[in-house]
């Protein structure tokens, strides 16, 4: 299979591979990598994937991968690069007419204009005839310097670890400003934000930051599962978690000792949140009872007992 190039984002480093397995499971792609490669401080993971529309159901529903590239050569240095790129000619030539872009960026540095007309200047050979167009043109190169992270004095490594060159599939809604998104084929993080629900409760609402840890859950449950889950938050707060779980298929219940935020006020509860993310045939209730002394009969019929509390998620599968 072809191999392509994920730039991840630069936090919650621990949900990245869980997120591509779980996108890789929900749109039945089929994807290759080696472990041992993977590295929490860089962004970079080369992946085998069928074709460049199988990348694209990964990226265009994804929260932690940025962007993704078909891999056409990589290399230490410049020379070695242009050697890899080289090897295999009948990438390039369907795209000799085409309008095209050309971009050259660095992680852990900083690229001035100069290196980068010269390194985009270095591919010349590739001989494309097309009109160069930077905004949506029909196909984008990107020559990518992984310099990796900063040193512990804070200044940029003087040579680039590794250099990768290909084309690019996609990025993430959201990362790329030329690109109009469509939210709702991408996610659900506006839909589920603090602007867009009311306050419940002395609580303090989820961040964008918590909101996509909370999506990122809801996902990786759903592609443990599949559909219908039965999904429990027994610190259920303003009800966060019953609306990311709900959106992605699963059936969710929620309790808390404090039952004032679950009823919330005047017309604002979290039944009424449940019916402006349209979700009534999801969220099945809301309890109010200490979860210590709760009533649940014993066995295990929850696939998942999920909760974020003082900034810590916890996330039980398979009880």
């Amino acid at each position: 299979m072809p191999t392509y190039l994920i730039q991840f984002a630069q936090f919650h480093e621990e949900f990245r591979l869980p997120e591509l397995e779980s996108l890789a499971t929900i749109e039945k792609v089929q994807i290759n990598y080696n472990h041992e490669e993977y590295k929490v401080e860089s962004p970079f993971l080369q992946v085998e994937i069928a074709s460049d529309g199988e990348a694209a159901k990964l990226v265009k529903r994804a929260i932690l991968i940025k962007s993704v590239y078909e891999l056409w050569g990589t290399g230490i240095t410049h020379d070695e690069l242009q050697v890899s790129v080289r090897k295999h000619p009948e990438r390039w030539l369907q795209y000799k007419n085409k309008s095209f872009k050309f971009s050259v960026f660095a992680f852990g540095a900083t690229c001035t204009a100069e290196h980068q007309i010269e390194v985009i200047e270095s591919f010349s050979w590739l001989g494309f005839d097309g009109d160069i167009v930077l905004r949506n043109p029909q196909v984008e190169f990107v020559v990518v310097e992984d310099f990796g992270i900063e040193t512990p004095g804070g200044k940029p490594k003087p040579k680039a670890e590794r250099l990768y060159m290909g084309k690019l599939v996609g990025y993430a809604c959201g990362t790329n400003p030329n690109q109009t998104c469509s939210w709702d084929a991408v996610g659900i993080l506006p839909d589920l934000g603090c602007a867009w629900q009311p306050r419940l409760g002395s609580e303090i609402q989820p961040q964008e930051t918590e909101i996509s840890r909370q999506y990122l859950d809801g996902r990786r449950i759903i592609a443990c599962y599949g559909k219908p889950s039965i999904v429990y938050d027994p610190f259920v707060g303003t009800g966060s978690f019953l609306f990311t779980c709900a959106h992605f298929g699963a059936f969710t219940m929620g309790s808390d000792i404090d039952g004032r935020q679950i009823r919330g006020k005047g017309q604002s509860s979290i039944k009424s949140n449940v019916e402006q993310y349209n979700l009534r045939d999801k969220v099945l209730d809301t309890l109010v009872f200490d979860v210590c002394h709760n009533p649940w009969r014993k066995g295990t019929w929850f696939d998942a007992i999920v909760t974020g509390k003082c900034e810590i998620n916890f996330i039980w599968v398979g009880l």
